[in-house]
């Protein structure tokens, strides 16, 4: 269990650094810079803790380059709540 937690630890840090310094937080990007090296670096390692490992560095990466760009994420807008008892009341389509 410790081994498997120090590869998959080691696969999330090659992933992360080639992304963060090459200013790459695209995930299909990512995986076809990095998941070949991975597999034949860890062959003992499963797949899916590879690929696992890549997504959570990504989403680090994305989170680390988008700060520093000081770029915030959109957020979500929620309708109002006569908004929502307007759509309850007559239906989706507004016809009732």
């Amino acid at each position: 269990m410790l081994q498997t937690m120090q590869q998959s630890t080691a696969c999330w840090d090659v992933v992360a650094e080639q992304g963060y310094k090459a200013g790459i937080f695209n995930g299909v990007e990512l995986h076809k810079r990095t998941y070949y090296p991975l597999r034949a670096a860890h062959p003992e390692l499963p797949s899916q803790l590879v690929v696992s490992a890549r997504m959570k560095a990504t989403e680090a990466v994305k989170s680390a380059l988008t700060s520093a760009r000081g770029v915030r994420p959109a957020s979500r807008v929620l309708p109002s709540a006569p908004s929502v008892t307007m759509c309850v009341a007559t239906g989706l389509n507004g016809t009732g």
